[in-house]
């Protein structure tokens, strides 16, 4: 009923605020409490609102795969892939499943990658091991993203996630050059500013 709820306002918050809102993610620890499959009927039926009103579909931004168990609390990046989930926070376990990997990649889902909170949250110890070297090197979409910085140290921006990226995954400039890019190409912005900032990117 709470994740319904949560939906109706988000669209309401979307109406007035459509810069700023554009999805609906659930966050909690998956190992803990319920998988997104528990909430089916409440997309399912949200779904069914928003086509008969005419609306955009929702779009979703699900944390999934926050783990470094094989086969265990990582059902939720089925669940976002089937969901069609427009980018999926951390991913970590996806680098154990190699068929969901290429429908990440078919779908053009972007997985949105937290070197620093990865670590900080003890899901690996030395960052050059990090799955995203294996995203990388099989063109599965990547953004950088800081994940909860206030949590960390009140840390601000992408810079040191940047960074540790950059030195831990022997990344090339072309290698770094080509993040930014994505984190444009798989950003929220409108098409035409998103256009516009590729542009100045790639004049570059």
């Amino acid at each position: 009923d709470s994740v319904y709820s949560s939906l109706l306002e988000t669209i309401e918050l979307q109406k007035k605020f459509s810069e700023y809102v554009v999805g609906f993610d659930l966050v909690d620890e998956e190992d803990k409490y319920h998988t997104l499959l528990y909430y089916i009927q409440d997309f399912l039926q949200i779904s069914e609102l928003l086509s008969s009103k005419n609306l955009p579909a929702m779009k979703y931004f699900f944390h999934a795969g926050e783990t470094d168990r094989f086969n265990q609390d990582s059902a939720n990046l089925y669940d976002a892939v089937l969901l069609n989930s427009t980018r999926i926070g951390h991913g970590y376990a996806l680098r154990d499943y190699p068929f969901l990997m290429e429908s990440v990649k078919r779908k053009g889902i972007a997985i949105e990658v937290c070197p620093i909170s990865n670590q900080m949250l003890r899901l690996l110890d030395d960052l050059r091991n990090h799955p995203a070297v294996s995203f990388l090197n099989n063109n599965v979409p990547v953004v950088i993203s800081n994940d909860d910085p206030y949590v960390y140290g009140d840390y601000m921006g992408l810079s040191y996630d940047f960074y540790l990226s950059y030195m831990s995954w022997n990344l090339s400039l072309a290698g770094l050059k080509k993040l930014t890019y994505n984190s444009l190409f798989y950003s929220q912005l409108s098409e035409i500013d998103k256009i516009d900032k590729i542009r100045v990117w790639n004049s570059m």
